[in-house]
């Protein structure tokens, strides 16, 4: 504790000797190198969104955003609903992943019409 007290001292010592010029470039130099510091922090830690796709229809823009939302995917969605903008580092995969999801899907669907196109043609007798 008598460290402390000490330290508190000497500083205050120090600063009652300094002139009022010497006062503001010091706290100046201070803030301006928090200033620095913080909107350094904040351009780092920032994530840069790119175009995934544009000129999408509304439904489009629902199945791709609920698709990228239920692998966690940050998205935003710009240009009035057409545009769907994604992390610039993982924008290339995405656009991989998105259309064999999409291919996927076509062939789930045309067989799914396949076979109900087959059951009416082929309607299923009774059994007595």
């Amino acid at each position: 504790m008598e460290s402390v007290k000490n330290y508190i001292n000497r500083l205050n010592s120090f600063w009652s000797g300094q002139t009022k010029k010497q006062k503001t470039i010091y706290i100046g130099s201070f803030l301006l190198i928090a200033l620095v510091i913080g909107i350094s922090s904040y351009f780092a830690g920032r994530t840069t969104l790119v175009p995934l796709y544009s000129n999408l229809s509304p439904t489009e823009t629902g199945t791709i955003k609920q698709s990228l939302d239920s692998k966690g995917i940050q998205s935003e969605i710009a240009d009035g609903g057409t545009t769907i903008k994604v992390p610039e580092d993982q924008a290339d995969s995405l656009k991989v992943e998105l259309a064999a999801e999409a291919c996927l899907n076509q062939e789930i669907s045309i067989i799914l019409f396949l076979v109900k196109m087959l059951a009416l043609e082929r309607p299923i007798k009774n059994l007595e």
